[in-house]
């Protein structure tokens, strides 16, 4: 996922087997901030949130990580991470649009 030729690997397989998004999502939802601050990382927590086959549950645990309070100034404030916070009020489910206008 952070190497710089494998995180499109990982964006393309989204693509060709969107039953991959929740497995992915498991994997990198508790080092969230990370990957979000991380320049070939972000593309990876983009690409889930902006994938149609995405779970509405996986975009909700990936936002809901992402607007908690330790991270979401640090996400906000960071080249990378602004931009996945971007595309995480652009493909926001609408379950989540209360939190995201709390944040």
């Amino acid at each position: 996922i952070l190497h710089p030729s494998g995180n499109y690997l990982v964006s393309k397989c989204f693509e060709l087997c969107p039953s991959l998004i929740d497995t992915a999502t498991a994997i990198i939802i508790g080092e969230v901030r990370m990957y979000a601050l991380h320049k070939h990382g972000s593309s990876v927590v983009e690409a889930i949130l902006v994938n149609k086959g995405s779970s509405v549950q996986s975009k909700m645990d990936l936002i809901g990580a992402l607007l908690a309070p330790p991270n979401r100034v640090v996400v906000a404030t960071h080249d990378s991470g602004n931009f996945v916070l971007q595309k995480a009020i652009e493909n926001c489910p609408d379950e989540l649009l209360w939190e995201l206008q709390e944040a």
